[in-house]
C-alpha cells in the first residue's frame, strides 16, 4: 500500500535483478531501488601497484521528482546512502 507514502525503498535485487530503474511512485517525492548483491573483480591500489580482487557489489538506483527536491540534495541523499554502505559492519545494530 502506498496511499499516504513519501518516499519508496524498492529491492529488486530479492528477485536477481543486477540492473532495474524504478518509476516514481506519483505524488510521492522519490524511490530508491536497491539490486542484488553480486561479486565483481575491481581494481585497487596496494603498496602503489594496482592489483585485481574481488569484492560483492551493488548498484542503486534513485529516482526523484526534480521539482520537489533539487539535484544536489539528492546527489547528497545518495552520497550518504553509499557512505553507510560502505562502512557497514556486522557490529552495527540494526535498530
Amino acid at each position: 500500500d502506498m496511499q499516504g507514502g513519501t518516499f519508496t525503498v524498492n529491492n529488486t535485487g530479492s528477485l536477481g535483478s543486477v540492473g532495474s530503474v524504478s518509476i516514481i511512485n506519483y505524488p510521492q517525492a522519490g524511490i530508491l531501488t536497491a539490486n542484488a548483491i553480486v561479486k565483481r573483480p575491481v581494481v585497487l591500489e596496494q603498496d602503489g601497484e594496482d592489483v585485481i580482487a574481488v569484492r560483492s557489489m551493488m548498484n542503486l538506483s534513485f529516482s526523484f521528482d526534480h521539482r520537489l527536491l533539487d539535484g544536489g540534495t539528492a546527489t547528497g541523499f545518495v552520497n550518504a546512502v553509499k557512505g553507510k554502505l560502505q562502512s557497514w559492519s556486522l557490529d552495527y545494530p540494526i535498530y
